[in-house]
């Protein structure tokens, strides 16, 4: 079994680890007690798909308009919704997330959109 810090994978709660069935991790009690909850927050179900999707068209949208005022906009205009469109897009198809090994959920590419976008914003407020 894999070690997890310094419990192991298969032990459980009471004796200070992390309880694991089917590469899933427990993360506590209440967790163990309401499982539909937990489920609840993983970014899958049919309404967070269409959200995401409508965002992504949003941000196309936005980013159509700034193109064709392309000479009077700077470039940040364009390319903050150009990546989050790339963002929602990803989220939407489920290729922006990767499950971990232990069950962890990974969202690659929003830690990926806040590398690329933040710089850029704090270098517009500065």
């Amino acid at each position: 079994r894999k070690q997890l810090g310094k419990m192991e994978a298969g032990a459980t709660i009471e004796q200070g680890g992390l309880e694991s069935y089917d590469h899933k991790i427990t993360y506590g009690v209440w967790e163990m007690q309401h499982p539909e909850c937990f489920e609840r927050g993983i970014e899958s179900g049919d309404a967070v798909k269409i959200l995401q999707l409508c965002f992504a068209v949003i941000s196309i949208c936005q980013v159509i308009f700034m193109f064709t005022r392309a000479p009077k906009v700077a470039w940040e205009s364009i390319y903050l919704p150009l990546a989050e469109c790339i963002t929602y897009f990803l989220a939407f198809t489920g290729y922006g997330v990767l499950r971990m090994s232990d069950g962890r959920i990974f969202p690659w590419a929003r830690m990926a959109s806040w590398v690329c976008t933040c710089p850029v914003m704090l270098g517009q407020v500065s």
